[in-house]
């Protein structure tokens, strides 16, 4: 931006913030394209180049587009355009400082929860059970004896999973040499965040899992992660 134009606070009201900047300047098309040689007199210009659509421009920033007596349109490339990529950097600035900020909290969270249940298996292993968490070997969970349970040696991709209340959060951990895609039958419905997947081999992997029955039919809302030592 060059030269400099009156912009005293003093000499302006009705001041609004941009908004949507970032939303509004997603949508345009940048594009390329040839003159029209037969309308050399209203353009001015030949051959080749890239730019924008008027009419498009019209449809989400009015203000950049002009119509001139002759009645073909005109886009405002000025300090207008270069305000509205300000806001727009400005826009993508925070909604990244803001899913930083979830993810850390997401990868606190878990960690808490790898450590709680190591805890608990180390407790368990210990002859000290908590009623919180237990140790069970093969690939079938009594969530009966605790919401949160520590699967050893599953030698099974299939887990079973008994007496889940509905609305209730369990947690599993498995502990496997193997790397495998874990399903859950007892899931009629099964809705994993992120996308099921194979686990790390000889990692810990850990699964979140929320029943929710819908119309007679069990859903399973199931996070999961792996990968920890």
């Amino acid at each position: 931006i060059g030269g400099t134009c009156v912009s005293d606070r003093r000499l302006k009201q009705d001041i609004i913030p941009l908004r949507d900047s970032l939303t509004r300047l997603l949508q345009l098309r940048p594009v390329t394209y040839i003159w029209r040689p037969e309308f050399f007199d209203i353009s001015k210009r030949s051959g080749s180049e890239i730019g924008l659509i008027a009419q498009e421009v019209q449809e989400i920033f009015p203000d950049m587009v002009v119509e001139k007596k002759d009645g073909y349109k005109r886009v405002k490339y000025d300090i207008g355009l270069q305000l509205y990529m300000v806001q727009a950097f400005k826009d993508f600035y925070e909604l990244f400082e803001e899913t930083n900020d979830r993810q850390d909290r997401e990868i606190a969270s878990l960690k808490k929860d790898v450590e709680q249940l190591k805890q608990q298996a180390q407790n368990n292993l210990n002859g000290q059970h908590t009623g919180q968490g237990h140790v069970k070997i093969g690939a079938s969970i009594d969530f009966n004896e605790g919401n949160v349970s520590i699967l050893d040696n599953v030698q099974n991709s299939a887990i079973s999973l008994h007496n889940m209340k509905n609305g209730v959060t369990y947690k599993v951990i498995i502990r496997d040499t193997t790397s495998r895609t874990y399903t859950f039958p007892d899931c009629a419905k099964a809705h994993y965040k992120p996308a099921n997947a194979a686990t790390k081999e000889k990692t810990e992997s850990i699964y979140s899992i929320l029943k929710v029955e819908i119309d007679e039919e069990v859903h399973c809302y199931i996070d999961w992660s792996t990968g920890y030592p």
